[in-house]
């Protein structure tokens, strides 16, 4: 399905990545802390995927679904056609993406191309970390304190806990620059969204605030992830009457009967768990063992 967006639909795309990937870096934390190694690298993985996804949004607002497309599209290669997110065909290369994110950022080209680089190179490795981990003989040795796997897989998390933080700071950055990059009355009232501390649906409270506490992950995880949103709290915005009416449109604009896309995917996932439902083990389990 073909879906087009408006520019606040685009912006809180954007800005749901962004949380997405501080969610799983954190959720990545906590599982390399609980000693869950296969685990903790499947959360460092998506944190790091949907890092990228913010920022080539930034600058396409649109993003290919599918994983090794994206770290073509990261590492030196163009993407075309129905591997993007909205299915509308792109007749462009790597290249002009990266003009655009420069232009929606204030970042040189040559700034914006090594970080998709880097980040791209990360994915490559990641990823095939991720798909080796998976394999039985890895995790049940490493619950286990395997002489040999258990040394290479600590080591293997280090390396992607920082790899996949940076990845996340870098995406914060990069998110900050771009919404500097915005018309006053626009970025005051996007910025009243994201920082708004008065309600736990919207912006980062309702990261904090809702899901991780939800959650129960650990106080110190918390406070250490609130750190890197710290350079959010130095941009100074206005919420006078204008803004707050550009808000109001705003928010308008995201609910779900307003946002087609948003509701596909409901409406997807819905389809697919009655699928899972209508498929089940009942009919060919002996009514003895049942």
């Amino acid at each position: 399905m073909t879906t087009e967006m408006n520019e606040d639909q685009i912006f809180y795309t954007i800005f749901c990545q962004l949380q997405v990937a501080i969610y799983n870096l954190v959720i990545g934390k906590d599982l390399k802390n609980q000693n869950k190694a296969s685990w903790a690298v499947v959360a460092y993985y998506y944190s790091m995927l949907h890092s990228a996804r913010t920022i080539v949004m930034m600058g396409e607002e649109d993003v290919p679904t599918n994983h090794g497309k994206l770290i073509e599209l990261l590492k030196e290669s163009d993407v075309k056609n129905k591997s993007w997110r909205t299915a509308i065909p792109k007749e462009f290369g790597r290249k002009d993406i990266i003009q655009k994110i420069s232009r929606k950022t204030g970042l040189s080209c040559e700034t914006v191309d090594d970080r998709l680089k880097t980040i791209g190179n990360n994915m490559y490795y990641s990823q095939k970390i991720r798909n080796q981990n998976s394999y039985e003989i890895y995790i049940i040795s490493h619950q286990t304190n395997h002489s040999e796997v258990t040394p290479i897989l600590d080591e293997g998390i280090e390396i992607l806990n920082t790899e996949s933080q940076s990845a996340v700071i870098i995406a914060l950055n990069m998110f900050k620059e771009y919404i500097n990059q915005l018309e006053p009355t626009k970025k005051d009232a996007y910025l009243s969204f994201v920082m708004d501390e008065n309600s736990s649906n919207d912006g980062f409270n309702y990261l904090y605030n809702v899901v991780f506490k939800n959650q129960k992950i650990p106080h110190d995880l918390i406070k250490e992830s609130k750190t890197w949103i710290d350079p959010f709290n130095e941009i100074e915005y206005d919420v006078d009457d204008v803004v707050k009416e550009r808000l109001k449109e705003f928010k308008n604009n995201i609910v779900q009967s307003s946002f087609s896309l948003k509701t596909d995917r409901m409406e997807g996932l819905s389809k697919l768990v009655d699928k899972l439902s209508s498929v089940n083990f009942y009919h060919v389990i002996p009514e003895e063992i049942r």
